[in-house]
């Protein structure tokens, strides 16, 4: 039975256990006892990133959705396939919503006629005019292009060149926020989900996230819940009920 991280390392290789092992050195113990606690902060690890995972589900749909409840508001059924909308993005933003696009049409136009399928773009016209995209919503729906759309686009229509799509109905999806303390509260989860997203991945690519010297866990929960609080209370009442996280901060090696 496995009860080593030197003799884990078979496995994972020792390039992924060195981390554990050299944070347990400042603690002064024996080699023997360092090997054993590396081997069960490593397991803690697993633990409390799929605990974190869990919760960052429900905080990447419910925040999305608060987002184009605001958006459908401006931009009505078909939100974010709005001409309109649309071409008031930042290029990158923008052609992460096209790429979303052409990803289903792509899909649904092989499957179908395997020889009719076109990009949507951005044409700019002779007069340099920008033409209509013209999207064919029979074929694209919104649901399945927000689908396709990474979490990176919803973090952005939060940041100050974006958030004026939406923000004047805010309300709409976070329910929780005061009008008198909106712009700077949005600015805050901007920011905090730009940390929720970089932990997200870090975790996605088995990354260690124990040390609390780069990663603070128990600061970064208490922000994702203060987002969840910002859209509903009642999402704070969900994430009680069935995060693990708390339990697993109180018990780490």
């Amino acid at each position: 039975m496995i009860t080593k991280i030197s003799e884990l390392e078979k496995y994972i290789s020792a390039a992924r256990g060195k981390p554990y092992y050299d944070y347990l050195i400042a603690l002064g113990n024996t080699e023997d006892i360092r090997n054993k606690e590396a081997y069960r902060l490593y397991l803690w690890n697993i633990q409390i990133s799929s605990a974190f995972l869990e919760v960052i589900a429900l905080y990447e749909i419910a925040l999305r959705n608060a987002i184009i409840s605001a958006l459908e508001a401006n931009y009505k059924a078909y939100s974010i396939l709005n001409d309109n909308f649309i071409r008031a993005l930042k290029p990158l933003a923008r052609d992460e919503l096209l790429r979303a696009v052409n990803t289903v049409v792509k899909e649904r136009t092989l499957t179908n006629n395997p020889f009719n399928y076109n990009e949507y773009e951005i044409i700019i016209g002779n007069d340099n005019r920008v033409l209509p995209l013209r999207i064919d919503t029979n074929v694209v729906s919104p649901g399945k292009v927000v689908a396709e759309l990474r979490f990176v686009f919803w973090e952005n229509m939060l940041a100050k060149t974006h958030r004026a799509r939406w923000i004047n109905q805010y309300n709409r999806g976070f329910t929780n926020i005061p009008s008198t303390q909106r712009d700077s509260i949005i600015t805050d989860i901007h920011s905090i989900t730009e940390d929720i997203r970089l932990l997200r991945n870090r975790i996605c690519h088995h990354e260690p996230i124990f040390d609390g010297r780069k990663i603070n866990l128990a600061h970064q929960y208490s922000q994702l819940k203060k987002v969840l609080d910002y859209i509903s209370p009642e999402l704070l009442e969900v994430v009680d009920d069935f995060s693990r996280i708390n339990e697993l901060l109180s018990n780490k090696p």
